[in-house]
């Protein structure tokens, strides 16, 4: 079948013919633009179509689910047969559901339609830019697309959305190499609407061709001792999500090993952190539209001034624990900047790191966190001295956020997120 709304309805009705009591189905169809490159060079172009399909029934109070890329009407009569066959082993909960009947959407999100001309030049130039302004990074590999979705949600309580929708996607994969030295493999990307800059001027790319040619120069880090540790805004992201993944994620507080179970309205993190979610925000590129569970989604405050907000629930975790559901999904995060510059942060540490991005398992049930500063930088006597290797951070990962330094004026967009450079305290550094 070629239209996905009618496939869509088609899945749908032979869901509630087959004795689902509640149902849903979400539709996607894409395609995929892509430039690589080798060497530094263009030398592929290719476009790939995609198709999905995903079902949702609850019957007797059973939940069953399905996927698959098979949109023809046998194939969507199978997912149907396999998703009623589903319900049937499943364990009964009463908590089971699906989002109540909303007001219909169509959002139309801007560049659906691409500019292939215009990106093209954008990705050679960004080659030639790298080569010219980076003459020791190595391009090893870029990959370059254009991605245009449109997907159809629909559920048995009468909602409809339906979003079209398109980004540019650039990705580099590079080292730095001088005679005899080189760098272990870095990257960098970012995802975007806009073609009337020139790529190379993205933060989310240049702080990752900055960090390979730092990686040149390395100076050795011994012993061990605390320190503070400025963390760029790809760590800082990753530091965040992981906080908020094993604190306030639905899934720990349901089965109550999530550290802030009981913190809503309490501060929890320092009065001058305040994260959100938004993917209506202008810096977020196809930012969602709409929940798994059929919400439309809402910008969200998760912690606004170091006091918890809410937890992340979806409607089974929100119907089990007697709370509202969260309506976010996936991206638009968005951590509020500060008012010193990087420079000034960096004068203020004594003893520290600038970290790129952190290589370690995940917290214990305490919190505590080790692993490997990766990307990442040796700061004495607020200077830099160059780049790191095989040095070891330690914290716990409750309390970093609340011995925060400061919070950089810059913020980096890469499309999906909005983030600052995070500087913290009370890390302990150990290098060889």
């Amino acid at each position: 079948m070629k239209d996905i709304k009618e496939c869509a309805n088609l899945a749908l009705a032979g869901l509630l013919a087959g004795g689902a009591e509640k149902a849903s189905v979400a539709v996607y169809e894409t395609e995929q633009r892509e430039f690589n490159a080798e060497g530094g060079e263009l030398n592929l172009l290719r476009t790939v179509f995609g198709k999905s399909l995903s079902v949702k029934a609850i019957k007797d109070q059973r939940l069953g689910s399905v996927s698959g890329n098979d949109l023809s009407k046998e194939g969507i009569e199978k997912a149907v047969e396999d998703v009623l066959t589903a319900t049937e082993s499943a364990a009964q909960d009463p908590n089971y559901d699906i989002a109540e009947k909303q007001e219909n959407g169509e959002f139309r999100l801007p560049c659906y339609e691409a500019d292939m001309d215009r990106f093209f030049l954008r990705v050679q130039e960004l080659l030639k830019d790298v080569k010219e302004q980076y003459p020791k990074i190595n391009v090893m590999l870029g990959v370059c697309s254009h991605m245009q979705s449109h997907n159809v949600y629909k559920n048995s309580n009468g909602t409809q959305f339906e979003v079209f929708e398109g980004a540019y996607n650039v990705f580099l994969e590079f080292s730095a190499v001088e005679g005899d030295r080189s760098t272990g493999i870095n990257g960098g990307g970012f995802t975007t609407i806009n073609l009337d800059e020139p790529f190379i001027n993205h933060p989310a790319l240049r702080q990752h061709l900055e960090e390979s040619m730092g990686q040149l120069d390395l100076v050795p880090v011994t012993g061990k001792q605390e320190g503070t540790v400025i963390f760029t805004p790809d760590c800082a992201a990753q530091m965040l999500m992981s906080l908020l993944g094993n604190y306030a994620s639905g899934s720990n507080v349901l089965d109550g090993t999530a550290q802030w179970k009981d913190k809503i309205g309490q501060q929890v993190v320092d009065p001058r952190i305040t994260m959100k979610v938004d993917p209506y925000d202008a810096r977020i590129v196809c930012g969602h539209r709409y929940t798994g569970d059929g919400f439309r989604t809402e910008p969200v405050t998760l912690i606004d001034k170091g006091v918890l907000q809410c937890h992340m629930l979806d409607l089974y975790q929100a119907n089990k624990l007697g709370k509202k559901v969260t309506k976010l999904a996936g991206n638009g995060y968005i951590l509020e900047n500060g008012d010193k510059t990087l420079e000034e942060l960096i004068r203020g540490v004594s003893y520290g790191l600038l970290m790129g991005s952190f290589s370690g398992g995940s917290p214990n049930a305490s919190g505590e966190m080790s692993g490997v500063a990766k990307n990442s930088f040796l700061i004495v006597d607020g200077k830099i001295q160059g780049a790191v290797m095989e040095t070891m951070v330690s914290a716990n990962l409750g309390e970093l956020f609340n011995h925060l330094v400061g919070l950089s004026s810059e913020t980096t967009e890469d499309g999906s997120m909005s983030m600052p450079y995070v500087a913290v305290s009370g890390v302990t550094i150990s290098g060889k």
